[in-house]
């Protein structure tokens, strides 16, 4: 966003006052939505800091859409199914399908894990928007998918494409837009169900998808702080115990047990 803006400015910098409002205005007439516009608000205003040049905007003057967020998400019927037809699928899906409905993984995520980042019983995921590593025990279902396909950090592109395939395999809707996130936002909620029936915190879904604690403590109590004092996982000798609890609960990890199925192909939706 900083390189759009220093190739947009007509002049040699400091960038002025009427340039940050021409910009925006710029940005408004190629029909960028308020939502984007808000991102990009933040962004441009990080460059200005750093900087040091004046913002000329004030808080009320931030972008602000009215628009519900576009949010897609599979349902837990699709994902079953998907994860049914399996054997359709080349070892390389195979393989991101698992991470993706197991963890939840972001797309960029799926992208960053190579070869030297999981062994028999352990994976390394390189979480995406917090720069940190997070380690997940491997459910013993899935060990064979993952000791048949070695990645070497796969395009986010190349990604996007073996997602489409996996869903026209599968025989499942698929319309442009949607992604790797129409899994993990149905991962966090059917976790979350299956945590609830079975009498155990909410909250772990998210910490298993590698939230910040800040975040769980605002989504499950209302309090960023209440995050920061949430410890399951030192409440007992086995650092473990949380996740075990997880994938003995977890409902997509309990469809790879399943019989495998064969369904008639879908086309991709406009």
């Amino acid at each position: 966003m900083a390189k759009i803006f220093m190739e947009w400015l007509p002049h040699d910098p400091p960038a002025t006052d009427a340039d940050f409002r021409d910009f925006f205005t710029w940005r408004r007439g190629k029909n960028i939505s308020e939502r984007s516009l808000r991102t990009e608000y933040f962004e441009i205003k990080k460059l200005a800091e750093a900087n040091h040049w004046p913002w000329p905007f004030i808080k009320e003057e931030t972008p602000v859409s009215n628009k519900k967020a576009f949010a897609p998400a599979h349902s837990i019927e699709d994902i079953e199914k998907i994860i049914a037809t399996r054997d359709q699928f080349t070892k390389a899906e195979r393989f991101f399908l698992a991470c993706s409905t197991t963890w939840g993984c972001r797309r960029e995520e799926l992208s960053r894990i190579g070869k030297r980042d999981y062994n028999n019983e352990t994976i390394t995921l390189h979480i995406a928007k917090r720069n940190i590593d997070i380690d997940h025990l491997i459910p013993e279902v899935l060990k064979p998918i993952f000791n048949a396909y070695h990645p070497a950090h796969i395009t986010t592109s190349a990604l996007s494409y073996a997602y489409h395939r996996i869903c026209e395999k599968a025989g499942v809707s698929h319309p442009v837009g949607w992604g790797w996130h129409s899994f993990r936002r149905m991962v966090k909620t059917a976790l979350e169900e299956a945590l609830a029936a079975n009498r155990l915190k909410e909250s772990w879904a998210a910490i298993y998808m590698a939230w910040s604690q800040e975040s769980v403590g605002r989504m499950y109590s209302g309090s960023p702080m209440a995050g920061v004092y949430e410890h399951g996982s030192e409440a007992t000798k086995d650092p473990w115990r949380p996740e075990r609890l997880i994938i003995d609960v977890h409902p997509f990890i309990k469809c790879w047990l399943k019989p495998t199925v064969k369904v008639k192909a879908a086309t991709k939706e406009n």
